[in-house]
């Protein structure tokens, strides 16, 4: 089968008989090419610095040239968002998509307009860095993920902050000269040390974290990954100086997340 040529992955080869479709497997599939595919998507809030309960993000659903994820209607999806060229994660023809690795960040996408205005892909709209790490980490670890495979049943995959983005922008002090300090400062730099920003990363070459279970997307067929939680998720960053709480997350702006799925790209059996 061609499962067994040079080209094949070596981290599929325990997983060679998992089921794509009824009577063909991971193994009979003819090998095209690594991939990595990437989406991104916006949960609003409606308290400060504070991610609403059962907040619900689906990605991998909206394409390049389309709207949603939420975004505004006016927002179409370009290569900074999104490399998915197929809605619903459902794969052309006889192509297959089997996802390895995950790895997902997390940042603000800030808003500074009018309500009405958010997500209009305005130049006044930016992507920030969360300002403390301990508020990225309690996002992460009250943010699970679940992937359903057409009718198939839902496969929790753990928590964000277990996967994640290597290489990424991390949480670095800095000697600059900030009003106000955060959380996050060097013992005995009070008052002139503040994060530059938090991430769900590290200086690494290694990007991605291996899955227990690939995640395959077969032929025609949608793959639904959602982002959830279930209490709401208070994040909030604290004046080393003063104690008080500092607003970094306004009712304006957004949660922007981003999930890359590290894989490759296969053909169906011919005949």
């Amino acid at each position: 089968m061609s499962f067994q040529h040079s080209l094949t992955p070596e981290d599929l080869a325990a997983f060679a008989e998992l089921a794509v479709v009824p009577g063909v497997t991971v193994g009979d599939l003819a090998y095209v090419q690594a991939m990595s595919l990437y989406s991104t998507g916006l949960i609003d809030t409606t308290v400060l610095n504070t991610l609403d309960r059962n907040s619900n993000l689906r990605v991998f659903q909206t394409p390049i040239g389309k709207a949603g994820q939420g975004y505004a209607a006016s927002f179409l999806h370009t290569r900074s968002e999104t490399n998915l060229d197929v809605d619903n994660f459902q794969m052309d023809g006889n192509e297959v998509f089997v996802g390895t690795h995950a790895c997902w960040s997390i940042c603000k996408r800030t808003n500074p307009g009018a309500a009405a205005a958010a997500n209009q892909g305005a130049t006044d709209e930016n992507q920030v860095l969360i300002p403390s790490l301990h508020a990225v980490w309690a996002l992460l670890s009250g943010l699970y993920w679940e992937v359903t495979v057409g009718d198939d049943i839902t496969r929790n995959y753990g928590l964000l902050k277990d996967y994640p983005q290597g290489g990424g922008i991390y949480g670095v002090p800095t000697l600059q000269s900030f009003a106000v300090t955060y959380d996050d400062t060097i013992s005995g730099l009070a008052g002139r040390t503040a994060p530059v920003g938090a991430q769900n990363g590290m200086p690494s070459i290694y990007c991605s974290r291996p899955l227990a279970l690939p995640i395959v997307a077969p032929p025609n067929i949608s793959v639904k990954i959602e982002v959830k939680n279930g209490n709401a998720i208070q994040a909030p960053v604290t004046s080393s100086s003063t104690g008080a709480s500092t607003n970094w997350m306004g009712m304006l702006d957004y949660f922007q997340i981003r999930c890359v799925l590290e894989g490759y790209k296969f053909t169906m059996p011919v005949g």
